[in-house]
């Protein structure tokens, strides 16, 4: 009996393009005609906590004990893996996961606490770019991070301590972690002492890209007036514009405390509007840093309007709320903050000298 199925082809109508792996600050492949590479990799954070203080009741939102206290704890802050590279020098691609997100399964009105905490896989950084579109430079389309406040758009890795600022917990991100989905247009000028970054976008709900019929918008420029010795002296001058449609029809405005002890419902709320009816908000961010050596300035405010809100079943008109905060660093081996000038962020520092090099 003659087998009459199907043989493979010994050729392709495709090409094969082999890769070489290597390590180079992450394990990497590569193309020999470098039209392709991929990074593979991830971060990981543990947070631990000892209180010293006295013993204090923290409430939920809906008024019961969180039954957590000021416990001393020690938990998983975040376990991020991700992939990003680019193809044929045209295009760039990211895709991040954060695995150590949590989760409440609350049945009706069950207030959230441990017995119903789950970890759930949340998006952080899942699109794509492409490169040197004429007159609007990169395109990026995707869940990406919104083009308002310096904390917020500095990576996790690269951030001076492990939470943002209260700043982006209250207004930049707000149950969403910062992210949206949306397409944006970013460029620079060519000595990328002045960068820039507009969108428009879909406002998400909740950390995991959850967008419903609503519209957003925001932009951010930086720039560094001073910059010498490859950004070892330099001043940071950038504003960020954020203006949406609330998905649900409400607003809410609350910071935490800059220590966590355990999931986003455990931690002590500090300033709290309860959700507020209204119609859009907008939201304004400038900010300021400046790097002399070892010594890193860094300060940001917010103002953020509310249309039409409703308190007390009567409309208010527009109000106003703000917050800001200003720290200090200082470098007691001597290195300098790096800064990223097309992003306008600060990156990764790399020390001078590794621990066990004896001079």
């Amino acid at each position: 009996m003659q087998d009459t199925a199907e043989q493979p082809s010994t050729t392709s109508s495709g090409k094969r393009t082999p890769l070489s792996a290597f390590w180079d600050n992450g394990f990497r492949l590569e193309s020999d005609d470098d039209q392709f590479h991929l990074h593979l990799g991830g971060s990981a954070q543990i947070d631990s906590t000892w209180f010293i203080g006295p013993k204090a009741s923290y409430l939920l939102p809906n008024g019961d004990d969180n039954g957590v206290n000021n416990a001393a704890a020690t938990f998983l802050r975040r376990a991020r893996l991700r992939a990003d590279g680019d193809l044929y020098s045209l295009f760039d691609f990211f895709l991040e996961f954060d695995f150590a997100n949590a989760s409440n399964e609350n049945s009706g009105e069950e207030p959230p606490s441990f017995g119903n905490l789950i970890g759930t896989p949340t998006p952080t950084n899942v699109w794509l770019q492409v490169r040197e579109v004429p007159g609007l430079g990169n395109i990026r389309m995707g869940f990406q991070m919104k083009p308002i406040g310096m904390t917020n758009n500095t990576a996790q890795t690269n951030l001076p301590f492990l939470e943002r600022a209260d700043n982006s917990d209250a207004f930049y991100a707000p149950f969403d972690n910062g992210f949206t989905l949306g397409v944006s247009a970013r460029n620079w000028v060519e000595s990328e002492r002045l960068a820039w970054v507009i969108g428009v976008y879909r406002p998400s709900t909740n950390a995991f890209g959850v967008t419903l019929n609503k519209y957003a918008w925001g932009a951010r420029t930086t720039g560094t007036p001073w910059y010498e010795d490859d950004g070892q002296r330099l001043v940071h001058l950038g504003v960020g514009v954020w203006g949406s449609e609330l998905p649900e029809g409400k607003l809410r405005v609350r910071a935490r405390t800059e220590l966590r002890n355990g999931p986003g419902f455990a931690v002590p709320v500090l300033v709290d509007t309860g959700q507020i009816p209204g119609n859009i908000q907008h939201t304004i961010g400038p900010e300021f840093a400046m790097v002399h050596g070892p010594l890193t300035l860094q300060a940001e405010w917010a103002g953020q309007f509310l249309t039409d809100a409703i308190a007390n079943g009567l409309n208010q008109g527009t109000v106003f709320f703000h917050g800001g905060y200003a720290e200090i660093l200082w470098f007691l081996t001597g290195e300098s903050q790096p800064y990223n000038k097309r992003d306008g962020v600060f990156s990764r520092v790399i020390p001078l000298n590794n621990y066990n090099v004896q001079k």
